[in-house]
């Protein structure tokens, strides 16, 4: 925070003694005046540290509508939004939460009482949302009688260069497995071969050792 503040503390004496500094210059005639000195002279800049009152908060009706929803209705606190061009002019970037709070408010500010109003407005978008489904199942059951089903072709589509790179991952995975195995059996079949050279030479060296101490 020190520098900060001594930083603070510069630019406020910086500023004064430019602006004392450029009267004088302008005063003597040593330099014409800028254009810009009268408007620094009328608005200077404020003295630093500057304090101001603080903004009153900005609170809407529908605030507090919104966080009764969302305590109501945790199961929507993550729904997605589309913001693009095309959803907007659909009339489909507004998320359920808007479109609920703002009917709810409107059935209060007709006068109906606040819980009949979100009991209303529950109701209305729970029998669009179950007609809406209903439609989208009856239209999928017709596409799997006609075999018909473009939606799995889709994502299928999508999922099949996924699946191919885990396929290829784990036949990697498997080469490299057999790759060192085999490596390591190739390193303990050289290492017996060797120990196995090794024993009958040191036994002979053994033996004429012991016959060179007889004599």
């Amino acid at each position: 925070m020190g520098k900060y503040r001594s930083g603070r503390r510069v630019a406020e004496v910086t500023g004064r003694h430019m602006m004392a500094k450029v009267a004088n210059l302008v005063k003597g005639g040593v330099m014409q005046e800028p254009s810009w000195f009268q408007a620094a002279k009328r608005s200077p800049p404020p003295v630093m540290p500057f304090s101001a009152p603080k903004p009153p908060e900005i609170v809407f009706p529908e605030d507090r509508l919104a966080t009764i929803y969302m305590r109501r209705n945790p199961e929507h606190s993550s729904e997605h939004v589309n913001e693009s061009v095309d959803a907007a002019r659909a009339g489909r970037d507004k998320s359920r939460q808007y479109l609920f709070v703002n009917l709810w408010q409107k059935y209060i500010e007709k006068g109906m009482p606040e819980e009949d109003a979100y009991t209303q407005v529950d109701k209305e978008f729970r029998a669009v949302e179950e007609k809406a489904k209903a439609e989208k199942e009856a239209h999928l059951r017709q596409q799997i009688e006609a075999n018909n089903v473009p939606q799995w072709d889709y994502y299928q589509s999508l999922e099949e260069p996924y699946v191919q790179e885990a396929l290829d991952f784990q036949k990697r995975q498997y080469t490299a497995k057999r790759r060192k195995e085999a490596m390591i059996e190739e390193m303990v079949q050289k290492k017996t071969e060797l120990s196995d050279a090794e024993t009958p030479a040191a036994g002979k060296q053994k033996g004429g050792a012991k016959g060179k101490k007889k004599k």
